[in-house]
């Protein structure tokens, strides 16, 4: 509804005056008027209603907001925290199988010693037995040698005394 422009009467009815070096208008306004002011003012709380609920509104918004993130990055340093500590294990489990191998490897090589040195042992064995037996026999075919000189000594006195 357009307001009607104010007639010469309203014009006069708004005088100013002075009162205490403060500029003061006096108005004897009209019903339409007041309603309208009134209206405005009722629209001005209503904005500064609606402003202030907005505000919060945000403010709420905005701590959601806060919150959804700091639950994110702690969600992100969770992950990162665990696969961090899967990664930790991977290298733990990765340095035990090294120590493992390296055990294993030392384990080996001190059984391979071990069968070199039986085998050692035993070729010694065989070698000290192979050697008796050399001499065991040289020593029979020298007595057997001496007896079959012995004999043909005493073979040969026999004759001689015949």
């Amino acid at each position: 509804m357009k307001m009607p422009t104010p007639t010469s009467l309203e014009r006069y009815l708004r005088t100013s005056i002075t009162v205490h070096r403060k500029q003061v208008t006096l108005t004897w306004s009209t019903a339409e008027e007041r309603r309208r002011r009134e209206q405005e003012k009722r629209g001005e709380r209503e904005k500064r209603r609606e402003r202030k609920k907005r505000g919060e509104r945000e403010k709420r918004e905005a701590s959601k907001r806060r919150e959804r993130k700091k639950r994110a990055e702690e969600k992100r340093r969770a992950g990162e925290e665990r696969r961090e500590q899967e990664k930790r294990g991977e290298w733990e489990k990765r340095r035990e199988r090294k120590k493992r191998g390296e055990w294993e490897k030392r384990e080996e090589s001190k059984r391979r010693e071990r069968k070199k040195r039986r085998e050692r042992k035993k070729r010694r064995e065989r070698e000290k037995k192979e050697e008796s037996k050399r001499k065991e026999e040289s020593g029979r075919r020298e007595a057997s040698g001496r007896r079959e000189e012995s004999e043909r000594r005493e073979e040969s006195k026999r004759a001689r005394e015949h």
